[in-house]
């Protein structure tokens, strides 16, 4: 067995998915999921949220330079 996958799908492909899966949200689901953001019914695109690694390394500098 191994300890990793042995596939990973590609971001697109990870947006179609959800796209698939929104789809078949129901209205109080639309809502239930967008309380508090500005909510477009006809989002065309998502893509998964990307990490800004340059402002974490900074934090993480920061907190190594004050110990």
């Amino acid at each position: 067995m191994r300890a990793y996958p042995e596939y990973l799908p590609s971001p697109r492909q990870i947006a179609s998915e959800c796209a698939r899966i929104r789809q078949r949200w129901t209205p109080a689901e639309h809502r239930r999921r967008t309380v508090g953001y500005e909510f477009h019914v006809s989002q065309e695109k998502w893509l998964p949220p990307i990490i800004d690694t340059a402002s974490c390394l900074s934090g993480v500098r920061r907190l190594v330079a004050e110990a």
